[in-house]
């Protein structure tokens, strides 16, 4: 069931269409395949615990391997996309800026 009952869930859909991603707790992201999704989710993983914040905004990038998150923080995780591994934290530059939203470009 996508999402569990009283959770705000946040969708990403890689570009060929065929993974999407789900958060939907504050440090949970679920794997979908597009084409058997009625199968549950093939990977469930965590945000690195010392980061974890409520996730308002969830994307690949354009080939599929990483996922951004923003999350009403000061800064955005990048994610690999299939074991959730933390690759990069960008961090805003100026004080009392909370970060809701962001792009992944190649």
């Amino acid at each position: 069931r996508v999402p569990e009952r009283g959770v705000r869930a946040n969708v990403a859909l890689d570009d060929r269409g065929i993974v999407f991603a789900v958060s939907t707790h504050k440090d949970k992201i679920k794997l979908y395949d597009a084409r058997n999704h009625d199968k549950g989710p093939f990977n469930t993983f965590t945000t690195p615990s010392d980061e974890a914040g409520t996730c308002l905004s969830i994307k690949f990038n354009s080939d599929g391997k990483y996922l951004m998150l923003a999350g009403g923080s000061d800064h955005v995780l990048v994610l690999d996309a299939f074991t959730g591994a933390r690759l990069r934290t960008y961090r805003a530059s100026a004080p009392n800026v909370l970060i809701n939203d962001a792009v992944l470009t190649p």
